[in-house]
């Protein structure tokens, strides 16, 4: 059986020869290429969701050539003993026989075959069948052989992140494609080495001539002789006019080489022509404009994903009707939507466009993105030198830099959902102005958020890219103070607001990388939230006054600086945008798109909606549990800015389910954040599950579409800071040299006048002058510069989270592992932190154990279960009252007034007790102290008087709480609400919980007290029953056994007395008369209207020669010139089509004529300018309010004004009415008697 297999492959070998195996070997690549190339395809054949084929096959083919490359090396070695020759096979020829080719063909069955060496064609063969079997063999052991740290191979996806691709993924960074890289030198490459393969196999065709046939038998020897080999041979001698003999001494390479060179260049080819399959292809299929209406997949979004997590948490499968009601039931749902990409702007050099492919993969950018990056690339414009003459001359010039930013060119802030390229755009502009601009950039990222992390970002994208030599990423701190003090200077330094004092603004080592400095970007702005924000805006004047004070004294030389804010999308981007630009104290230009980055579908739940055990709604841990045995990631925020960063999602595209916990408003706030999450799922889709309060749910949630709009809460508060804030850093800044109106300017004002005059007085702060010339005024000026004494700032670094120095802060530490976790200042440390009370942190959620020692200003704290803790509370102001109410003004908030204002109270916060809940609302413990805490603090309070009694304000006073935390950003930490009586009268008092104050209060007394009163009836109004109970449990800060009864009606008839103006209940249509003020035939105004909004109302005066007298109640009118004035509002004017809106005029006409009422009526009508005749004649009531008509309408409007008058019209258009028997022309301006007419009757 094998000797006639070889006898069949040594014929097969004569007949093709090594000439044609070659060219059928080549013509079976270059058709695969190309059928590759033109049929791409190919990839929609494979399931979606399938990653580029090309890596794991071009790491085979690899790992097959360094196998063939260690068997050429070991063949010698190896061979110089194989033993006896098999029968068959002559001495001479094993001799030459290798190592492996021995143990493959060293049998007695294989001697016509041996040695290969003679025989290229049969060769050709066997590596034709051997290699690429062992690439299969080796592609399989690399993507599924399993092993100890895999059970089943490996999963790639398209959408694998890049750091748990396989170490072997060859030529591609992702799962999707060949790197546009790699793709172009490999390109080139492939053109050069394709050609001389195919060189290479003619030069094996042509070094086959003068071998020995293999025999196999006298039949096959006899048709070796004529087979296709020698005929083509034959032919090849008499083209190149050589002997046979000349061509056997050509050189050719190793069967196995040319096999292997192909079958890389074959598999290299297809790599870079195969890309991956998307889960979510859009598709090409034309779509009817005419059919826009919704499908049924668009009825229900990601079903088989809520089937799955709902049969997990169920334990077996929920009906479909169960199901598709859960899906209606969800809030939304929010339907995929495809991205919209465009080029990157042409002021972006090449090196930004090597580093955007980098970061995204693809030439293109978002809307967005791109329009922030051209507003950032001409804001910027580069300026030439000046000729020099032919005449030389001597003159002063001082260099300055080339680049200067545009006349007027705003600051850039940029406001969209997170994962929608953010990121990358302050990344793309920092290289943009590193490499175009020679400047640096200046990253500052919220306190609590992790600065090396996006410095890693920032430095992995670079590295990809040819930009890892020219721009350089450091964290400040050490790493910084290292470079500086190595004579380098970074190109981007991330920071937060500690090490932005410490080590930037506040270190004269870092003058180099300022003088350079061309951009600054500020991450997440919304998330500075209280005291942290107050420091950022401190920071940004300081960082504006540096910049001002060296462009001074350095005469217009310095970099000029451009800021890039990056915030989450906002109902209200107006009011955002206003609120960013004074807090990073800069104009700002508004950029948000959030449609034009591409994000999935969205299907949000309440926790109560999804099915459980209890039927009280899915856990946070059985979610959790459900998703890992399904295998679908599970991730968890935090809601609301100030608390995003407690637990903040790692991945918002790849995640499936996301848990999101907070406020009702701050979790729907979220939502509109998370806007891609699960873009890059195998799903295309995203379960939210939001657990909020059920009481605030209820309380806030608006069903009806047009309910009460709270989209644009909640509001930012403006901040106000400290005076000691201001005056610490200014004390800080002042360690670097400032120009005196710089400083004045961006930082100090009316109380920096009198510290500075204090720190100049004692010696710490010292002035020079500096003499500069002025082009502008064509003479000398001096300009003063500040700097302390020593050269160093004064006081303390800055702590971003408290407004004192250390002597008057308190540290909550860990007391199992000694860490510290947060600082709070000591004045309000009591009222935050009681003993009993919990807080949430990055780390995990703790609670407090003890009081604070005496002197030790250090607060024990250990972890906890989840939960929340409510503080007992009370409050007195140590002002007296009689200064208090003398600040109070009557406010209106709509209907009723009030009186409240802004004062600076002196107050103590008296801390009861602490109650603490489970997650599920149930109570667990109650603690009182004893004796109270106190915390005693100079603040900022708005007061607001009310007329209710005790337990009237005290329901008030709860939902006050939860309004204001609702109402303003950042005010469940830093501000609350109390109770204070003031000579006998009930005052809500909203404080600000800051030492010295911080701007919520004074919010509320400018433009917060409706929503947040607003907020708080619609609590008071939707509360009832077990709702109310968990409200108050929640909200109410008095000891549960202090309690009264739940007041709501009379707090809420206060409320709407305050919130809504008193309107008189009418039916129908409402009418106001005046009559005439004595002139001579003044007849009054009357006026109709529905709303009874004067200033809708349309006006006409009526005038006409009345040949009756009228007489009203005052008197009589006598014949001749008379008049009155109609008013009506535009609405009816617009709505009215009948006669029946006259009657109120027609009734005045009446009281004034009696009964000469129809010959008025006939004078009215025909005083009415008479116009062309026209074709559509308009309703009686506008042409009597336009007072314009042809005789048609007017005959139509005393039809109106009289029912029952006849009236004719003849070919030329002329009109007749019949009043009183007698027939009147009514062309006017008076009516004429007619002795007859002959026309067609129109009525």
């Amino acid at each position: 059986m094998k000797e006639t297999l070889v006898c069949a492959l040594a014929q097969l070998a004569a007949e093709l020869g090594t000439t044609g195996l070659v060219g059928l070997l080549a013509t079976v690549g270059a058709a695969s290429t190309v059928l590759a190339a033109i049929g791409r395809r190919i990839a929609r054949l494979r399931p979606k969701g399938s990653p580029a084929p090309g890596p794991p096959w071009l790491m085979a083919t690899l790992i097959a050539i360094g196998l063939y490359l260690l068997a050429r090396l070991v063949d010698p070695l190896l061979a110089h003993d194989l033993g006896p020759a098999p029968l068959g096979v002559a001495d001479g020829a094993w001799a030459r026989v290798g190592y492996f080719e021995s143990l493959l063909l060293g049998r007695s069955w294989a001697a016509p075959l041996l040695p290969l060496a003679d025989h290229p064609t049969l060769a050709v063969m066997i590596h034709a069948a051997l290699w690429p079997t062992l690439v299969v063999a080796i592609r399989f052991v690399l993507v599924r052989w399993p092993s100890s740290v895999r059970a089943a191979g490996v999963e790639v996806t398209w959408d694998t992140p890049e750091a748990e691709l396989p170490r072997w993924w060859l030529g591609a960074t992702t799962a999707r494609r060949a790197d546009d890289r790699f793709r172009r030198w490999s390109t080139r490459l492939l053109f050069i080495l394709v050609p001389l393969h195919l060189a290479a196999g003619g030069l094996m065709a042509v070094g086959e001539r003068g071998n020995p046939v293999p025999t196999c038998g006298t039949d096959l020897a006899s048709q070796a002789a004529a087979s296709v080999s020698e005929a083509v041979a034959s032919e090849l001698d008499a083209l190149t006019g050589l002997a046979p003999a000349a061509l056997v001494d050509v050189g050719h390479p190793a069967p196995g080489s040319w096999i292997l060179g192909g079958l890389l260049l074959l598999i290299w080819s297809l790599h870079l022509l195969l890309p991956g399959r998307p889960f979510a292809e859009a598709e090409e299929e034309e779509v009817d404009e005419e059919d826009e209406g919704p499908t049924a997949e668009d009825e229900v979004v990601a079903p088989p994903l809520l089937a799955k997590v709902t049969t997990a948490l169920a334990a077996h499968p929920l009906p479909d009707d169960d199901l598709d009601a859960l899906a209606r039931l969800a809030t939304g749902p929010l339907p995929a939507a495809p991205g919209r990409a465009v080029p990157l702007p042409v002021e972006l050099g090449p090196m930004v466009r090597e580093v955007a492919r980098a970061l995204t993969g693809q030439e293109e950018v978002w809307v967005h993105q791109a329009a922030v990056l051209e507003h950032l690339g001409r804001a910027w414009r580069v300026e030439g030198g000046r000729g020099v003459g032919e005449t030389p001359t001597l003159e002063e010039e001082v260099a300055r830099s080339p680049v200067r930013t545009r006349a007027g060119a705003p600051h850039a802030l940029l406001a969209t959902a997170e994962a929608s390229g953010r990121s990358t755009t302050a990344m793309l502009a920092a290289v943009h102005v590193a490499l175009d601009r020679g400047g640096s950039t200046l990253v500052v990222v919220p306190e609590g958020t992790e600065p090396r992390a996006w410095a890693e970002r920032f430095r992995t994208a670079l590295e990809r890219s040819p930009a890892r030599w020219n721009v350089s990423v450091t964290v400040a701190g050490d790493a910084l103070a290292t470079m500086l003090l190595g004579g380098e200077v970074p190109t981007v330094v991330v920071t937060d607001l500690t090490q932005l004092d410490a080590s930037v603004l506040a270190d004269a080592r870092a003058e180099p990388f300022l003088e350079r400095l061309g951009l600054v970007v500020v991450d997440d702005v919304d998330a500075h939230v209280g005291i942290a924000e107050m420091h950022l805006h401190l920071m940004m004047r300081r960082l504006w006054a540096l910049d001002e004070s060296r462009r001074a004294l350095m005469e217009e030389r310095g970099f000029p600086t451009l800021l890039l804010a990056l915030a989450g999308p906002s109902a209200a981007p107006d009011a955002q945008a206003s609120w960013a630009r004074h807090l990073l104290a800069a104009p700002l230009r508004s950029f948000a798109d959030p449609s034009s980055a591409p994000c999935a579908a969205r299907l949000v739940l309440r926790r109560a909606d999804l099915p459980s055990p209890t039927g009280r709604g899915a856990t946070r841990d059985a979610l959790r549990e459900a998703c890992a045995a399904l295998g679908l990631r599970f991730e968890e925020r935090e809601a609301g800015d100030g608390r995003r960063h407690l637990r903040r999602t790692t991945d918002v595209r790849g995640a499936e389910v996301l848990w999101l916990s907070g406020g009702y408003l701050a979790v729907a706030q979220e939502v509109a954040r998370l806007r891609h999450a699960g873009a890059d799922t195998p799903e295309g889709a995203a379960l939210l599950v939001l657990d909020v309060p059920a009481a605030e749910a209820v309380a806030l949630h608006q069903h009806a579409r047009d309910g009460v709009d709270l989209a644009a809460l909640p509001q930012p508060a403006s901040v106000v800071e400290p005076r000691v804030l201001r005056q610490r850093h200014l004390e800080r800044a002042l360690g670097r040299p400032h120009e005196r109106r710089a400083l004045r300017h961006r930082l100090a004002g009316e109380l920096g006048d009198a510290i500075l005059e204090r720190l100049e007085r004692t010696g710490q702060v010292r002035v020079r002058q500096r003499h500069l010339f002025d082009p502008q005024r064509d003479a000398p000026t001096v300009r003063e510069v500040l700097q302390t004494a020593r050269e160093q700032p004064l006081g303390e670094p800055i702590e971003p989270r408290c407004v004192g120095d250390v002597d008057a802060r308190v540290t909550l530490v860990d007391e199992g592992t000694a860490t510290v976790l947060a600082y709070v200042d000591a004045a309000i440390a009591p009222a935050l932190h009681p003993p009993g009370s919990d807080f949430a942190h990055p780390l995990g959620r703790f609670v407090v154990l003890d009081r604070p020692r005496e002197g030790e200003g250090r607060l024990p704290v250990d972890r906890t279960g989840p939960g929340h803790a409510v503080i007992e509370r009370a409050v007195t102001l140590d002002t007296p009252g009689a200064e208090l109410t003398e600040h109070l003004t009557e406010r209106a908030l709509g209907g009723r007034p009030t009186r409240l204002g802004l004062v600076s109270v002196q107050l103590t916060e008296h801390v009861l007790g602490v109650r603490r809940y489970d997650d599920a609302g149930e109570l667990r413990d109650e603690r009182r102290l004893e004796p109270p805490l106190t915390a005693r603090y100079a603040t900022d309070a708005c007061l607001i008087r009310t007329p209710l009694g005790a337990d009237a304000a005290a329901t008030l006073l709860v939902a006050t709480r939860f309004g204001l935390s609702t109402a303003l950003r950042g005010a469940h930490r830093h501000a609350d609400a109390a109770l204070v009586a003031i000579d006998d009268v009930w005052h809500l008092v909203v404080h600000d919980r800051i030492p010295g104050g911080g701007g919520f209060a004074a919010t509320v007394a400018r433009d917060a007290v409706r929503p947040m009163l607003s907020v708080a009836r619609l609590a008071l109004e939707r509360l009832d029953h077990d709702a109310r109970e968990a409200f108050a449990d929640r909200w109410d800060p008095r000891p549960t056994d202090r309690r009264g009864p739940w007041a709501a009606r009379e707090a809420l008839q206060w409320l709407d007395g305050l919130l809504d103006r008193e309107r008189e209940r009418r039916l129908g249509v409402r009418r106001g008369y005046a009559p005439g003020e004595g002139q001579r035939g003044d007849l009054g105004r009357l006026w109709v209207g529905s709303s009874g909004r004067a200033t809708d109302l349309v006006w006409t005066r009526h005038r006409w020669e009345s040949p009756v007298p009228l007489s009203d109640d005052g008197g009589s009118i006598p014949p001749g010139d008379v008049f009155f004035d109609a008013g009506i509002e535009r609405a009816m004017l617009l709505g009215r089509r009948a006669g029946d809106g006259l009657a109120p005029w027609v009734e005045l006409l009446r009281r004034y004529a009696g009964d000469e009422y129809e010959l008025t009526a006939l004078h009215l009508v025909a005083a009415l300018p008479t116009g062309a005749p026209r074709g559509e004649q308009p309703d009686p009531l506008r042409t009597f309010f336009s007072r314009d008509a042809d005789g048609v309408g007017k005959a139509r409007l005393l039809h109106a004004l009289v029912p029952g008058t006849p009236a004719w019209v003849d070919a030329s258009g002329r009109v007749a009415v019949e009043v009183r028997g007698s027939l009147y022309a009514i062309e006017g301006p008076a009516p004429r008697r007619l002795a007859g007419f002959d026309g067609e009757a129109l009525f």
